[in-house]
Protein backbone atom coordinates (compact mmCIF):
# COMPACT_ATOMS: atom_id res chain seq x y z
CA UNK A 1 0.00 0.00 0.00
CA UNK A 2 1.51 3.33 -1.06
CA UNK A 3 1.22 6.51 0.92
CA UNK A 4 -0.36 9.10 -1.39
CA UNK A 5 0.96 12.02 0.74
CA UNK A 6 4.62 11.29 -0.05
CA UNK A 7 5.81 13.51 -2.87
CA UNK A 8 8.49 12.41 -5.33
CA UNK A 9 11.99 13.81 -4.94
CA UNK A 10 11.66 15.57 -8.31
CA UNK A 11 9.56 18.16 -6.46
CA UNK A 12 12.36 18.88 -3.94
CA UNK A 13 12.84 22.52 -5.00
CA UNK A 14 9.21 23.31 -4.29
CA UNK A 15 9.18 21.34 -1.06
CA UNK A 16 12.36 22.99 0.21
CA UNK A 17 11.01 26.47 -0.51
CA UNK A 18 7.67 25.69 1.13
CA UNK A 19 9.34 24.03 4.12
CA UNK A 20 11.67 27.00 4.54
CA UNK A 21 8.72 29.42 4.45
CA UNK A 22 6.61 27.41 6.90
CA UNK A 23 9.51 26.82 9.32
CA UNK A 24 11.08 30.28 9.29
CA UNK A 25 8.35 32.64 8.07
CA UNK A 26 10.11 34.02 5.00
CA UNK A 27 10.96 32.91 1.49
CA UNK A 28 14.20 31.09 0.78
CA UNK A 29 16.29 32.92 -1.82
CA UNK A 30 15.67 31.67 -5.33
CA UNK A 31 18.36 29.59 -7.00
CA UNK A 32 20.48 32.11 -8.81
CA UNK A 33 22.22 31.60 -12.09
CA UNK A 34 25.71 32.97 -11.93
CA UNK A 35 26.15 36.31 -13.62
CA UNK A 36 28.58 36.28 -16.53
CA UNK A 37 30.68 39.04 -14.99
CA UNK A 38 31.35 36.91 -11.88
CA UNK A 39 32.70 33.49 -12.89
CA UNK A 40 32.28 30.55 -10.53
CA UNK A 41 35.29 30.18 -8.29
CA UNK A 42 35.76 33.96 -8.02
CA UNK A 43 36.35 34.97 -4.43
CA UNK A 44 35.61 38.06 -2.39
CA UNK A 45 38.29 40.44 -1.15
CA UNK A 46 38.38 38.25 1.95
CA UNK A 47 39.14 35.11 -0.13
CA UNK A 48 35.72 33.54 0.41
CA UNK A 49 33.85 32.13 -2.60
CA UNK A 50 30.72 33.85 -3.89
CA UNK A 51 29.33 30.53 -5.12
CA UNK A 52 29.52 26.87 -4.20
CA UNK A 53 28.10 23.66 -5.57
CA UNK A 54 25.63 22.12 -3.20
CA UNK A 55 23.47 19.07 -3.19
CA UNK A 56 23.17 17.44 -6.62
CA UNK A 57 25.32 20.11 -8.25
CA UNK A 58 22.97 22.99 -7.46
CA UNK A 59 24.92 26.26 -7.47
CA UNK A 60 24.11 28.60 -4.60
CA UNK A 61 25.18 32.08 -3.58
CA UNK A 62 27.11 32.97 -0.40
CA UNK A 63 27.81 29.48 1.00
CA UNK A 64 28.00 29.00 4.77
CA UNK A 65 30.68 26.62 6.00
CA UNK A 66 31.28 25.33 9.55
CA UNK A 67 34.73 23.78 9.78
CA UNK A 68 34.86 21.80 6.52
CA UNK A 69 31.10 21.22 6.18
CA UNK A 70 29.09 23.37 3.75
CA UNK A 71 25.66 23.79 5.34
CA UNK A 72 22.84 22.72 3.03
CA UNK A 73 20.48 25.39 1.64
CA UNK A 74 21.55 27.94 4.28
CA UNK A 75 20.82 31.61 4.84
CA UNK A 76 22.62 33.71 7.43
CA UNK A 77 22.08 36.85 9.46
CA UNK A 78 24.32 38.59 11.96
CA UNK A 79 23.61 41.01 14.80
CA UNK A 80 25.59 42.87 17.45
CA UNK A 81 24.84 45.53 20.00
CA UNK A 82 26.79 47.90 22.20
CA UNK A 83 26.50 48.43 25.92
CA UNK A 84 26.12 52.17 26.37
CA UNK A 85 25.72 53.95 29.70
CA UNK A 86 23.74 57.20 29.56
CA UNK A 87 24.24 59.69 32.36
CA UNK A 88 21.86 62.60 32.94
CA UNK A 89 23.41 65.96 33.73
CA UNK A 90 21.83 68.29 36.27
CA UNK A 91 20.21 71.40 34.81
CA UNK A 92 20.94 70.27 31.22
CA UNK A 93 18.88 68.54 28.58
CA UNK A 94 20.05 65.26 27.17
CA UNK A 95 22.55 62.76 28.47
CA UNK A 96 26.22 61.96 28.18
CA UNK A 97 26.76 58.62 26.47
CA UNK A 98 29.67 56.38 27.34
CA UNK A 99 30.29 53.22 25.33
CA UNK A 100 31.30 50.48 27.70
CA UNK A 101 31.71 47.55 25.31
CA UNK A 102 30.62 45.82 22.15
CA UNK A 103 28.85 42.50 22.71
CA UNK A 104 29.59 39.29 20.84
CA UNK A 105 28.19 38.93 17.34
CA UNK A 106 25.12 36.70 17.30
CA UNK A 107 24.82 34.75 14.06
CA UNK A 108 21.73 32.83 12.96
CA UNK A 109 21.88 30.21 10.24
CA UNK A 110 18.68 28.73 8.84
CA UNK A 111 18.49 26.02 6.24
CA UNK A 112 17.01 22.75 5.07
CA UNK A 113 18.84 19.41 5.21
CA UNK A 114 17.84 17.14 2.32
CA UNK A 115 18.38 13.46 1.64
CA UNK A 116 18.96 12.03 -1.84
CA UNK A 117 16.29 9.38 -1.27
CA UNK A 118 12.86 9.54 0.32
CA UNK A 119 14.18 9.05 3.86
CA UNK A 120 15.13 11.30 6.75
CA UNK A 121 18.41 13.19 5.97
CA UNK A 122 20.27 11.30 8.69
CA UNK A 123 23.77 11.98 7.37
CA UNK A 124 23.22 15.76 7.20
CA UNK A 125 21.54 15.91 10.63
CA UNK A 126 24.33 13.78 12.14
CA UNK A 127 26.92 16.23 10.79
CA UNK A 128 25.04 19.13 12.43
CA UNK A 129 24.81 17.22 15.70
CA UNK A 130 28.55 16.36 15.59
CA UNK A 131 29.37 20.05 15.24
CA UNK A 132 27.06 20.99 18.13
CA UNK A 133 27.75 18.36 20.82
CA UNK A 134 31.47 18.82 21.63
CA UNK A 135 30.94 22.39 22.86
CA UNK A 136 34.21 23.49 21.30
CA UNK A 137 34.68 26.48 19.00
CA UNK A 138 34.23 25.94 15.26
CA UNK A 139 35.34 27.99 12.27
CA UNK A 140 32.65 29.83 10.36
CA UNK A 141 33.33 30.92 6.79
CA UNK A 142 30.97 33.12 4.81
CA UNK A 143 31.56 36.40 3.00
CA UNK A 144 29.14 38.34 5.24
CA UNK A 145 30.44 37.04 8.57
CA UNK A 146 34.07 37.39 7.50
CA UNK A 147 33.48 41.14 7.04
CA UNK A 148 32.36 41.47 10.65
CA UNK A 149 34.58 38.92 12.38
CA UNK A 150 37.70 40.49 10.82
CA UNK A 151 39.84 37.41 10.32
CA UNK A 152 38.73 35.75 13.55
CA UNK A 153 36.26 33.18 12.21
CA UNK A 154 35.96 31.25 15.48
CA UNK A 155 32.43 30.89 16.82
CA UNK A 156 30.62 28.79 19.40
CA UNK A 157 27.34 27.05 18.60
CA UNK A 158 24.88 27.92 21.36
CA UNK A 159 21.66 26.48 19.92
CA UNK A 160 20.64 23.82 17.42
CA UNK A 161 16.96 23.58 16.60
CA UNK A 162 15.07 21.26 14.26
CA UNK A 163 11.62 22.84 13.79
CA UNK A 164 8.65 20.54 13.36
CA UNK A 165 7.77 19.39 9.86
CA UNK A 166 4.05 19.54 9.22
CA UNK A 167 3.78 19.08 5.45
CA UNK A 168 4.50 15.33 5.25
CA UNK A 169 7.89 15.65 3.55
CA UNK A 170 10.14 12.82 4.70
CA UNK A 171 13.44 13.57 2.96
CA UNK A 172 13.96 17.19 4.12
CA UNK A 173 14.23 18.76 7.54
CA UNK A 174 14.62 22.47 8.43
CA UNK A 175 17.31 23.45 10.92
CA UNK A 176 18.36 26.57 12.82
CA UNK A 177 21.78 27.16 14.34
CA UNK A 178 22.65 30.06 16.63
CA UNK A 179 26.31 30.96 17.04
CA UNK A 180 28.22 33.64 18.93
CA UNK A 181 31.62 35.06 18.06
CA UNK A 182 34.48 33.74 20.15
CA UNK A 183 37.46 36.05 20.53
CA UNK A 184 40.50 34.49 22.12
CA UNK A 185 42.09 36.61 24.81
CA UNK A 186 45.49 36.24 26.41
CA UNK A 187 45.55 37.28 30.04
CA UNK A 188 48.86 38.54 31.33
CA UNK A 189 49.46 38.46 35.05
CA UNK A 190 52.25 40.79 36.06
CA UNK A 191 54.83 39.49 38.46
CA UNK A 192 55.26 41.63 41.52
CA UNK A 193 58.65 41.80 43.16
Amino acid sequence: MQNQDIKPFAMADFEIKEMFRSAFGFEMPEEQAEPKKLPQGKSSNLSQPYYANGLYGRVFYLPVKLNDYVLPFATIDIACKKTIVSTSLPERSGTVKEMISTDDYVISVRGVAVSADDHLPEEELTKLQELFVPGTPVELHNIITDMFLKGRPTVVITDLKLPAVTNGVQHARPYEITLVSDVEYTLEIPEYV
